[in-house]
């Protein structure tokens, strides 16, 4: 066997393999040191325990492989049991004190424990010598010693230094030369005599040697993994405690910045948190609520802020635990003396503890309240709405046996509006509630039912009552009203009704109208009480009008036509169109009957459309000379469609426009004479003639003549069926004419019955005239076949069949 080359190998693998492991020892102690003391004080025991015994077996080990290349040219083999010893040694003694080293927060403990763990390593050299197996050394104990006092001041140095600059990897070198100078001092000194094994068998030192490298090197390494590892935890860990503290940090300033209070009280009725808020509003000191507080303290120290006695605290305690220990969310108000109105809820919680909850909903409450005021009041002037007014009724008549309603209307207060503006309507609409408020009783219950309609509901204690109030009213509303420097005039129409046996607030309402509407139709400013028949009416009314939308879409209306003729010559000039409504039960209805219902029902505009469609499709059977009248209504009037409407008959019937004349009263011209006046010029810059009706009979001024640009004047019937010595009549008519011819009008009698008329219309030089002497209303037919016999001779036609003959021989249907 090459001894010398075995000899090397040993040297070489026992001290690369002492290398390894004392570096890895001195790494894994850094390691878990700096882990130690990083950790908070509870949790560095452990760490502080493997950090000592891998540092004691470590350093232990790391000597023990190296001792079997200290005898050149020998081999040496490791007691087993020895070996052990000497580990077990260096845990106790350089593990222990390095142990409390770290742990130590005084520096002298610290230091001393540090030189202490330095001199256990020396200690530790001369236990694991004891471990060679065939070997004698002798020590030179000056420089043993010497070596031992060298790694005291080294590892006394080390945990001098300040904690984050410890267990840097340059401290290292102080863990080092700790550990390495008593290892030199004391085997640089020493002789090792190997005793004489002649005759033994030699054997490599590889088994307990090698095993005791592996031991080392794996304690290294688990330690080393267990340490990363560790560090891993830590981080997460760590990431989980940032986040719950960042999470702690926004909880705490949610609750420091809710609106309402809360408290959180246990299953055992402490207080386990509570934001600032309570105290705000329950008016408490910082100290009246707290974490650790028992919630009747808590209560208690409310109570006492609140004013409370024994009693209702106990009460309030008692409250609370029967709250809590429900399943269902409790919640009620409190009402403070200073209009404050706090919210308390109790939510209880699983655990038998429970969530209170308190917020301030003082403008929530009031909020509501104007919302309920706005939904049953008028806003303008402050009075009950119509909302109002019928639920009012309907209580009213479940508890009274008879209840009276007064309806009212503002009269004229639409060319309030429409002149002087919506700003003074408003105003005047107010000064009109607090009028009412000043006429009526303090148990009158005023309304504002919308617009310009006001309603009165009263207990009437005899029958006149209401009589009495509504002529009150109207007296009162008799006197002016001063609105923005305005002087303002209106009156007030009064319908009063008193509720019938079984009767509900419907009928009752309807009745007051209906009263109401008699009101307006006796000229209005006046007062009128509901009288028996007044509802049959209305119902008959009502189907009137149902009848007039029926009739209109079955064809019952005709167009029958009055001859108007030129005078003094007495030629025919044209016909009047005048509609007859022939009703399939009643017979023909005459237009007095229906024609005022459709304009209040809005139905004489679509009347009116189909007597132009109608009339222009008959004149398109005449002669280009003859002309035909249509009256308009003012409704029509109104209408933004009439020119469109008179444009299309005439079209569609190939009629000229000049052959159209539209007759309108002068009443109809001065209610909303401007637009009236726009219409009219755009239907003269058409072509068609505009013609005034009962001229003389409504608001007649000269200025209309020159307002308005007319073409015919129609005199009413009143100034021509006269007495021969009626002088203030002949003045007006000779007056009109006169005036008309200035201003180049043509000039139309009405009503024209007698022969002695005729000859004086003529004399005053009246243009053309019509009336029963001249010829009646007649159907198209009739109308049609006079045409064709005055076009052909020219001459008065002779009677052909039976029936009266009018002046100039016409036969009259």
């Amino acid at each position: 066997m090459n001894y010398s080359s075995l000899f090397s190998s040993i040297l070489i693998y026992s001290s690369v393999s002492a290398a390894i492991v004392c570096l890895l020892t001195i790494t894994t102690v850094l390691v878990l040191t700096a882990r130690a003391e990083a950790l908070p004080q509870h949790q560095r025991r452990p760490w502080i325990v493997a950090s000592a015994a891998l540092a004691g077996a470590g350093f232990s080990l790391s000597h023990l492989v190296a001792l079997p290349g200290l005898l050149p040219g020998s081999i040496s083999e490791l007691d087993p049991t020895r070996s052990l010893f000497a580990i077990l040694f260096g845990v106790a003694i350089i593990g222990g004190f390095l142990g409390v080293a770290i742990a130590a927060d005084k520096h002298r403990i610290r230091t001393a424990a540090a030189a202490a763990s330095g001199l256990g390593i020396g200690a530790m050299h001369l236990a694991a010598i004891n471990a060679l197996q065939n070997s004698i050394v002798s020590l030179n104990w000056l420089a043993t010693a010497s070596g031992m006092v060298f790694s005291a001041i080294a590892f006394a140095l080390l945990f001098s230094l300040a904690p984050e600059r410890r267990w840097q990897v340059r401290s290292g070198l102080l863990l080092a030369l700790g550990f390495c100078a008593p290892y030199a001092a004391t085997f640089g000194s020493a002789t090792l005599v190997q005793v004489s094994n002649e005759g033994a068998a030699i054997t490599v030192p590889g088994t307990l040697n090698g095993y005791t490298l592996f031991g080392a090197l794996a304690c290294c390494g688990i330690a080393i993994l267990i340490s990363r590892e560790n560090a891993r935890i830590q981080a997460y860990v760590q990431s989980i405690k940032s986040a719950q503290a960042r999470q702690y940090r926004e909880l705490s300033a949610a609750l420091h910045h809710m609106s309402n209070g809360l408290i959180l009280v246990a299953s055992d009725s402490i207080i386990g948190l509570h934001n600032e808020r309570v105290c705000e509003l329950l008016h408490l000191e910082p100290g009246d609520v707290a974490i650790g507080m028992p919630l009747a303290e808590f209560l208690a120290n409310a109570g006492q802020r609140l004013g409370w006695d024994d009693a209702r605290v106990k009460r309030v305690l008692d409250n609370h635990y029967m709250w809590m220990s429900q399943e269902d969310e409790m919640r009620l108000e409190h009402h403070y003396d200073d209009g404050t109105i706090l919210r308390i809820c109790c939510r209880p919680m699983p655990d038998g503890g429970a969530i209170l909850t308190y917020d301030d909903v003082s403008e929530e409450r009031a909020a509501q309240a104007e919302m309920t005021h706005l939904a049953y009041h008028d806003a303008l002037t402050g009075l009950p709405n119509r909302r109002s007014f019928c639920e009012a009724v309907d209580r009213l008549l479940a508890t009274t046996p008879q209840v009276g309603v007064l309806m009212l209307d503002l009269d004229r207060f639409k060319a309030v509006n429409d002149t002087l503006g919506h700003a003074v309507g408003d105003a005047l609409l107010v000064q009109s509630a607090a009028r009412l408020r000043e006429t009526c009783r303090d148990n009158d219950l005023i309304f504002r039912l919308g617009g310009d309609e006001l309603a009165i509901l009263l207990q009437p204690k005899k029958r006149d009552d209401g009589d009495e109030l509504g002529q009150r009213i109207v007296a009162a509303f008799s006197t002016p009203f001063m609105v923005d420097g305005h002087t303002i005039n209106i009156g007030c129409s009064a319908g009063y009704a008193v509720s019938g046996a079984d009767e509900n607030s419907g009928v009752l309402m309807q009745k007051a109208d209906l009263a109401l509407y008699c009101a307006k139709a006796q000229g209005r400013n006046c007062a009128v009480r509901y009288e028996t028949g007044m509802m049959e009416k209305a119902i008959a009314r009502q189907r009137i009008e149902a009848d007039l939308i029926r009739g209109l879409e079955n064809g019952e209306f005709e167009l029958h036509y009055q001859p108007l003729y030129l005078l003094p010559d007495q030629k025919l000039a044209g016909f009047e169109a005048l509609i007859r409504w022939n009703h399939p039960e009643r017979g023909r209805v005459a237009p007095l009957d229906f024609v005022p219902l459709a304009e209040e029902n809005g139905m004489i505009t679509k009347i009116g459309s189909w007597v132009l469609d109608e009339a222009c499709r008959q004149a398109a059977l005449w002669p280009g000379h003859l002309h035909v009248a249509v009256n308009i209504s003012p409704v029509q009037m109104r209408s933004p469609g009439l020119v469109t409407e008179v444009l299309q008959a005439l079209q569609t019937h190939g009629v000229e426009p000049n052959r159209l004349e539209l007759e309108l009263t002068e009443t109809a011209m001065v209610e909303d004479g401007q637009q009236i006046a726009q219409t009219l010029q755009t239907l003269r810059e058409i072509g068609v003639r505009i013609a005034m009706d009962d001229f003389g009979t409504g608001y007649s001024s000269l200025a209309h003549l020159r307002d308005f640009k007319l073409d015919r004047i129609k005199i009413d019937r009143s100034f021509i069926n006269i007495e021969d010595d009626a002088v203030g009549a002949l003045a007006v008519v000779r007056a009109v004419t006169s005036m008309a011819n200035d201003l180049s009008i043509q000039t139309t009698a009405e009503g024209v019955e007698t022969d002695e008329q005729l000859t004086r219309l003529i004399a005053l030089g009246c243009n053309t005239a019509q009336g029963y002497f001249l010829g009646k209303p007649m159907d198209s037919a009739t109308a049609t076949a006079i045409v064709h016999e005055w076009s052909e001779t020219n001459v008065v036609p002779m009677l052909r069949s039976s029936g009266s003959m009018n002046r100039f021989g016409l036969t009259e249907a």
